[in-house]
């Protein structure tokens, strides 16, 4: 696993992650527990994208408002070919297209329509990004459906997914669970 064996600062740039640290990750996402090695490297690219997020978040939610979310929809439609064995998942960007209708992710991407249990999400999802856009808040007034994120002992983050209820909250110590942040604090190597 040669994404954990090389240089750990951005853009591939040194430090080295330190030796072992492949055989760590492999050992906290064994194969066995996944019936593809595309899932086991696209869960535990997804938890290591997301508690990266995370680590930003600790960093500056005292300093500005925040409003947090993750976009779970995993029947979100993929930018690209159908790939035999593939399983897209929720993706960073999925969710482009539930604001900006047939969006298909550059040129060489396909679009695809929305189902309707996609577009009431879209229209959620519009709705709170103008409310955003328009006054700092996306839920426009107050803090419901999509609190602000006050900080680990109390914090929320909003998920957004189509199943039902699609629109609801996690509570911080959900949220590093789920993700195993714990985990990734000790891989992640920050300047």
């Amino acid at each position: 696993m040669a994404t954990y064996s090389g240089n750990a600062g951005p853009g591939g740039s040194p430090p080295l992650y330190p030796a072992g640290t492949a055989d760590r990750v492999l050992e906290q996402y064994p194969l066995t527990d996944y019936p593809t090695p595309q899932l086991q490297w696209r869960t535990l690219s997804s938890d290591r994208f997301a508690c990266n997020m995370y680590h930003a978040v600790q960093l500056l939610y005292d300093k500005v408002p925040m409003y947090v979310y993750e976009f779970r929809d995993g029947t979100a439609p993929f930018y690209f070919p159908e790939m035999p064995g593939f399983v897209a998942g929720a993706y960073h960007t999925g969710d482009s297209q539930y604001i900006f209708p047939l969006y298909h992710g550059g040129p060489m991407g396909i679009t695809h329509p929305l189902n309707a249990a996609q577009e009431e999400l879209s229209d959620h999802v519009v709705a709170i990004w103008t409310n955003f856009a328009k006054t700092g808040n996306p839920n426009g007034l107050g803090n419901s459906p999509w609190p602000r994120y006050t900080g680990p002992n109390g914090g929320l983050w909003f998920i957004q997914d189509i199943r039902p209820a699609g629109l609801s909250t996690v509570t911080d110590a959900q949220f590093v669970a789920e993700h195993q942040c714990e985990f990734w604090e000790t891989v992640f190597i920050f300047p």
